[in-house]
C-alpha cells in the first residue's frame, strides 16, 4: 500500500528536478511505520536514510487517492468522505526534508510541500516556493 504512493512521490521530486546530492539522498532511502508521538504524521531528516510515518495518521487514519496526483489538485474534498491525512502529501513532506529542505510557515507558504501543517482532507503539491529552496544548495 505505501509503495506506489512513494513511488509517485519520488516521480513528482524528480519532475522538480533535483541536484547530485539530493538524487543520491535516494538511494538507500527506506521508509518505517512506528507511532510517533501526539500530533506528529511523519518524521524525516537532511541526508537521513529512514523516513518514519505514523501508523493511524495521528489517530485519523490514512487517505490515499489513486487517481489524480496532478499538481494543485484537492484531493478529498468530499465532506461526507471519512476523517483522515493525505499519505501522497505527507511522504512528499518528508522526502523535502530528506532532500534538505525546511519547514515553511502556513500563512505564508499555504499550498507548499513544505508546509508546517497539514490538515485532514489537505493535499499540497504545490511548489511556488522552489526557487527560493533550491538556492539554499547552490542550484
Amino acid at each position: 500500500l505505501l509503495a506506489p504512493v512513494v513511488e509517485r512521490a519520488v516521480n513528482y521530486w524528480q519532475q522538480l528536478g533535483l541536484n547530485d546530492r539530493q538524487s543520491l539522498a535516494l538511494s538507500g532511502l527506506r521508509f518505517g511505520v512506528t507511532d510517533l508521538p501526539g500530533r506528529q504524521l511523519g518524521a524525516g531528516a537532511a541526508e537521513g536514510s529512514v523516513i518514519w510515518l505514523d501508523r493511524d495518521a495521528a489517530g485519523l487514519g490514512w487517505l490515499i487517492e489513486p487517481g489524480d496526483f496532478a499538481p494543485g489538485t484537492t484531493a478529498f474534498a468530499d465532506p461526507t468522505a471519512p476523517a483522515g491525512y493525505d499519505l501522497f502529501t505527507a511522504v512528499l513532506h518528508e522526502l523535502g526534508h530528506v532532500f534538505g529542505y525546511d519547514d515553511l510557515n502556513s500563512i505564508s507558504a499555504a499550498n507548499s510541500i513544505m508546509r508546517d501543517t497539514l490538515a485532514p482532507y489537505e493535499r499540497h503539491t504545490d511548489w511556488n516556493d522552489r526557487d527560493e529552496v533550491f538556492a539554499e544548495w547552490g542550484d
